[in-house]
């Protein structure tokens, strides 16, 4: 079946929308996964054994070159997106001269582990169960977004762009780039988005994440000799205490506040003039970051112990990926994917954790995420991914860009009605 277009002729459920546009994909992509599944554990093999910690930056440079390289064989016009210090990004678009809106597939490939000795860094599986540093967070996920782009455009996919845009500094929030902005600006015409993170053993996809901010809280005091002038004193420490206490109070439902690094003073017997709080915050929407950061301001600004002060500085990493009815609805187009092509069912679903999808949905692109291997321990070395998710949710992936059309229509009437209400709500016609 190489290089046989996609046949087509199924259609969703509800109006028909797109007479004749859907395919036999369920045959053609299970042959493409059978003819390919040796070519699949290889690729994975090779990035897995290709170290990115986020921190070296020439590993992580590396392996963007390798995928550009595998991209460009498949017809991809591959951009590096270099950066002075972050791991550079790689920008890719296929069917670049396809007439429908663009289809955006987003992730990383830098990880949180160091370099590891040779027996650890090494692909290995075990009982159906692939292992290896980044095998599940998100290498897996990489091969996914690889091998379905290769056998859409091996089947004769040419309704729209595809573009595939990883960074390679997603794990310390991009501090040092502007990858945040390139993914809201390459899904702003974008008619969906799939980040191909992690996925879960319970089939959950991801229609809204709590936004993730860090804020560094410096507090300075006056030292003293602790035995002879304790007076003279001005207790950073202490105040720091108080101010722990405050920040970890104030969590509610939309915002909770973590003060996972105390550090402060010298030495036991002097009175501490500087002490330091590191603090992640975890916000369910826009609104309730800006008032996260204005209740520490507000602690930072209070002083319980006479004679110190503190200065705050930090900011948002990644926005809240909020709830919203485009996830909503493209979420609705997987549950008809899964329905329709024999797939496990999947489920909505919220994380605490941050992603990229944030910048997408903040683009106003509908946003599903989690679709990567499903598997458990991320950022831990037990990290381990099962294979046979592998195919299944390339399987996957493939269906759902190939059946966007029908998405596409749907939910462009269902904003227009949206919008119709909208305006006699403020008595237009």
């Amino acid at each position: 079946m190489e290089g046989e277009t996609i046949m087509h002729g199924e259609t969703a459920p509800g109006e028909d929308v797109s007479a004749g546009k859907f395919f036999s994909e369920k045959r053609f992509i299970e042959d493409y996964v059978r003819r390919n599944r040796e070519a699949m554990l290889a690729f994975w093999e090779a990035l897995v054994n290709r170290e990115s910690f986020s921190g070296d930056k020439p590993s992580v440079d590396a392996l963007a070159a390798w995928l550009a390289e595998r991209f460009d064989e498949i017809g991809g016009t591959c951009e590096l997106l270099r950066f002075a210090k972050a791991g550079n990004g790689l920008a890719v678009t296929l069917n670049g001269n396809a007439p429908g809106r663009p289809v955006l597939l987003l992730g990383h490939y830098d990880t949180v582990f160091p370099p590891l000795a040779e027996e650890r860094r090494t692909f290995r599986i075990e009982e159906g169960r692939a292992y290896g540093p980044g095998v599940l967070d998100m290498k897996g996920g990489i091969t996914i977004a690889f091998h379905a782009v290769r056998a859409l455009l091996e089947g004769g996919f040419r309704e729209r762009p595809i573009r595939v845009l990883l960074a390679g500094d997603e794990e310390t929030g991009h501090p040092e780039s502007d990858m945040g902005e390139r993914f809201r600006a390459a899904a702003a015409e974008c008619v969906a988005a799939f980040n191909l993170e992690t996925g879960a053993p319970d089939d959950g996809v991801i229609v809204e994440r709590k936004g993730m901010s860090r804020y560094l809280l410096d507090v300075r005091g006056r030292a003293a000799h602790a035995g002879r002038d304790p007076g003279e004193g001005r207790s950073a420490v202490l105040e720091a205490a108080h101010k722990t206490v405050a920040i970890s109070a104030a969590s509610g439902e939309d915002m909770s506040f973590n003060v996972g690094v105390f550090r402060g003073g010298t030495v036991a017997n002097v009175v501490a003039d500087r002490a330091e709080l590191h603090i992640d915050v975890r916000t369910r929407t826009t609104g309730a970051a800006a008032r996260a950061e204005a209740l520490l301001r507000d602690v930072a600004r209070r002083s319980t112990v006479e004679g110190t002060e503190a200065s705050l500085s930090g900011g948002v990493r990644f926005p809240p990926m909020e709830r919203t009815e485009g996830n909503l609805a493209l979420f609705d187009h997987l549950r008809w994917v899964a329905d329709s092509f024999d797939l496990p069912p999947v489920r909505p679903a919220a994380s605490g954790g941050s992603s990229d999808s944030a910048f997408t949905v903040a683009a106003g692109t509908p946003t599903a995420d989690q679709l990567g291997v499903k598997g458990r321990h991320n950022h831990s070395p037990m990290e381990w991914a099962d294979v046979a998710s592998l195919f299944e949710r390339t399987r996957f992936l493939f269906c759902a860009v190939a059946t966007l059309g029908n998405f596409e229509k749907t939910w462009a009437a269902a904003e227009r009605k949206h919008l119709h209400g909208k305006s006699h709500e403020k008595g237009g016609v």
